[in-house]
């Protein structure tokens, strides 16, 4: 393998003061390397043929859940076409289809099983970790955006969002939307001072409490029920006046557009700040804006199209709503805005005055996502790391592109290093024979809220180098000499008495005064759309399931043995997790596997083993006289006796079987034979220490509250031994460790490929843009008849593009002029395919 250098990635430093912030989660760094598996993908092993070099059989695994477990079942297909058609919408949530109580089952609903699909994404994320291997699953397409409206001085925010909006927004200017084929442009509006009016900002403000009640027909005003965003062509008369600073402007009358009042302009009522509020909260918004018309000696104005592209990337479920277009959100043709111009072109842009803005990458000119904060070294497209070893790959077309730009060689279709399938099987887990009391509860919970990632609390998400708040890291800071992302994001386990379904309860289920609340909303027609409910088993229920392997070497066998075992401190208990509710203690689960080889030539040499099917497993204790058959077991006692049905549990057993797992990763660092085991080092034990059984203290684990948030607290990360106890190693790789390396890893992807074939590397190249690629469904007419399930369509911009799986089979046929609905590609804003998705 290549000599490789680790990166020297800024350190986390865990807040010396108190408070700090509490979450469920925490993270193990980013690695300092990665270490590859292979050195170049033609050196995987065939599917076509046993390896005699290599390990062939299979794992059996008993799985015992430690804290209640739940995965949710599938929906049944006409429970499927009743979602999508949305006929449960108004139905209080209990009785909606997407909240399902059933745990996952194939057969009977009291029998549950645990997919396949689940372990083998638990098994292979805990993989990735251990064997430092590449961190590519890191989204691209969630683009960062904020706002920080009269932010303090010390917020790190502050000043980013003062030095695009300007001092008091003195930057944003106002202007109505015009749509020219695939791009959009800004006719600026008149701007009071042109009008000779004592007012500096681009647009006029009005106060509610000074619009006359009907003056303007249909106008909800904030603190109403049914708020929501609009916009009002008016007609209005001013007049200026002197104040206690000076002249000032106000708004004598306003009405509709054909009141007939001296100046004209649209009145933009935006969010009421009212979302989360109770039903007889007031609003604190007490402004409306108002735009002039538009200035007809002015010039049009350009959106940047990638803008444009980061914009639709980042709807919010606000900016789908009415006024806003579910696809476009506010960009619709005529609409007033809000902008920020930049040499003659835009970039930021909004609904309202005090938009939010992208973190923006000057280089590539677009908004940050968190994979911008993933060092390139991480994710080499051409590199094999273990996983990708041992449960396959494919290669994206963006890894493709990527490998093309930076001047690697392109696998064809068919190779290797394009595709290659998992050597790793896992089947589902089905419930252990001779259990019969395994719900937690007879009934369904109604589990507390838990809402989605929020990779914006950048305190949280991101690597800190000081906890002191105008020092804080952001998405607009340098990466990676600043900051990276925190790393592999994972739930604390949680101490608790799981037996007892009061304490269960009092851990999972939602408030029973909220409850009662929920209950009385739906009466009045309105639907929860934040709870769930689900149907978990107990601690202490068993079920079983195998993992199937074929042609293994040895370190990849010690990769999986170490998966399922952590080789850790024999004191302690560790657990996995897995399902849902892991926020809340729940999916704690214990592995105790055992290990069978099989002989492959005695497998299928003869048909029966005395009066037992012949499989090629080995007895417990069974000599060979083949030197050939006996290679193929690990291990093999001294005695030349083959052991099979090896339990991981045995601690003896467990060493020898990851020693060179362990020592291949050791060597790769630089720290074998100085150090042996992989809990020896300090990110290793940092995932041990989020491993342990029984886990944090609940209290130390919970979620802050929403207001918390504001004070920009910093996340320890487990290594502080005030917050989480001692680690169990304190080594780490060293970048001056490896001087003849050079310094190439850490700037330029495939500066560390050794002997890659015709790359000539004669200094770090930049990192090629990306483009964006979004995926959202758009109404698309078929301009031909549809042929074996494929037709051209148009698009509403009239672009002409394949789509294909129309449904061959179901009335009515795919005809020319027909409209559908269809998730339409986009790259970099240009429709490229689409799919069928329903009849409009």
């Amino acid at each position: 393998m290549s000599t490789r250098q680790p990166l020297t990635l800024p350190p986390h430093v865990n807040p010396a003061q108190s408070p700090t912030a509490t979450a469920p989660y925490n993270f193990v760094p980013l690695p300092e390397l990665v270490v590859p598996a292979v050195e170049s993908a033609e050196a995987l092993p065939d599917h076509d043929h046993y390896d005699s070099n290599r390990r062939t059989g299979y794992f059996e695994v008993t799985l015992l859940t430690r804290s209640p477990l739940y995965v949710r079942c599938p929906l049944t297909t006409d429970q499927l076409l009743r979602q999508d058609r949305g006929d449960d919408a108004k139905l209080p949530f209990r009785e909606q289809v997407k909240n399902t109580p059933d745990f996952f089952y194939t057969r009977d609903p009291n029998q549950p099983v645990i997919p396949g699909s689940s372990l083998r994404g638990m098994l292979r994320g805990l993989l990735e970790i251990i064997s430092y291997g590449k961190v590519q699953w890191v989204t691209d397409t969630l683009k960062v955006f904020y706002r920080a409206v009269a932010a303090a001085k010390d917020d790190p925010l502050g000043e980013p969002y003062r030095q695009v909006l300007g001092k008091f927004g003195s930057n944003v200017s106002a202007g109505y939307l015009v749509k020219k084929g695939h791009e959009w442009y800004i006719k600026p509006a008149k701007r009071p001072a042109d009008m000779g009016w004592p007012e500096k900002q681009a647009y006029l403000k009005i106060k509610e409490d000074r619009i006359l009640a009907d003056a303007i027909p249909g106008l909800v005003r904030f603190s109403a029920p049914n708020y929501r965003p609009q916009y009002h062509p008016v007609s209005f008369d001013v007049e200026i006046r002197k104040g206690k600073r000076g002249p000032f402007l106000a708004i004598t009358r306003i009405g509709p557009a054909d009141a007939g009042y001296a100046h004209r302009g649209v009145l933009i009522c935006s969010g009421s700040m009212l979302e989360t509020g109770g039903e007889d909260s007031v609003s604190p918004r007490k402004n409306h804006a108002l735009v002039l018309e538009e200035d007809h000696n002015a010039r049009l104005l350009k959106i940047n199209a990638q803008a444009v592209a980061d914009h639709l990337d980042a709807l919010t479920p606000f900016q789908t709503e009415p006024p806003f277009d579910i696809y476009m959100g506010f960009l619709l043709d005529a609409h007033p805005i809000f902008y920020v111009e930049g040499d003659g072109e835009v970039f930021f842009f909004g609904h309202s005055p005090n938009f939010r803005v992208q973190a923006f990458l000057k280089r590539d000119q677009r908004a940050a996502t968190p994979m911008d904060l993933v060092p390139p070294a991480l994710r080499r497209p051409e590199e094999i790391d273990y996983a990708e070893a041992l449960f396959g790959f494919v290669r994206t077309r963006q890894e493709l592109e990527n490998m093309k730009q930076w001047g690697l060689p392109v696998p064809k279709p068919g190779a290797k290093g394009r595709a290659y399938a998992g050597r790793v099987c896992v089947t589902d887990a089905a419930l252990a024979q001779g259990q019969s009391d395994i719900w937690l509860t007879p009934e369904p919970l109604i589990p507390k809220i838990l809402t989605t990632p929020k990779p914006t609390a950048f305190q949280h998400y991101l690597v800190q180098t000081s906890d002191k708040r105008n020092s804080l890291k952001h998405y607009d800071s340098a990466s990676p000499n600043e900051t990276v992302i925190r790393g592999h994001k994972l739930y604390w386990h949680q101490k608790a008495d799981w037996l007892s379904p009061d304490d269960a309860r009092r851990m999972i289920e939602e408030d029973g005064g909220r409850l009662a609340e929920i209950t009385q909303q739906e009466v009045k027609g309105r639907p929860d759309t934040q709870h769930t409910q689900f149907r978990p088993v107990k601690a202490g229920v068993q079920f079983r399931f195998r993992i199937y392997f074929e042609n293994l070497s040895d370190e990849e066998i010690g990769a999986l043995c170490w998966t399922l075992r952590p080789l850790a401190d024999p004191s302690k208990d560790h657990c996995h997790s897995l399902g849902m509710g892991k926020p809340l203690g729940m999916g704690a689960v214990e592995l105790q596997a055992t290990m069978y080889l099989t002989r492959r030539t005695c497998r299928y040499a003869r048909l029966f083993d005395g009066d037992r099917w012949q499989t090629g497993i080995t007895s417990e204790q069974e000599t060979f006289s083949d030197a050939k058959a006996i290679e193929q077991l690990v291990p093999i006692d001294p005695t030349g006796i083959a052991r099979a049905g090896e339990k991981l549990t045995d601690r003896a057993m467990l060493e020898r079987l990851v020693e060179p797992f362990e020592k291949r990763i050791l060597e790769t660092l630089q720290l074998y034979p100085t150090h042996k085991h992989l809990f020896e080092l300090t990110r290793v034990g940092i995932l041990l220490s989020m491993l342990e059984w029984p886990g944090l203290d609940p209290q130390g684990a919970r979620y802050m509250e929403v207001n918390q948030f504001k004070d920009r607290l910093v996340l320890p990360d487990p290594s502080d031994p005030e917050a989480f106890g001692p680690l169990t190693g304190q080594a780490k790789p060293e970048p001056d460790t490896l001087k003849h390396a050079g310094k190439a890893a850490a700037t330029h992807p495939t500066a560390a490929v050794k002997g890659a074939p015709g790359l000539t590397m004669k200094g770090p190249s930049p990192e090629p843009k990306q483009p964006t690629v979004s995926i959202k469904k758009e109404l698309v007419t078929l301009v031909e008849n549809a042929t074996q399930g494929r037709a051209r369509v148009q698009t509403t911009q009239g672009e002409l593009i394949p789509c294909s799986q129309f449904p061959s089979s179901s009335y009515p046929s795919a005809e020319a002029g027909m409209r559908c609905r269809a998730k339409v590609t986009r790259q970099d804003g240009q429709a490229k395919q689409a799919t069928f998705d329903r009849w409009e």
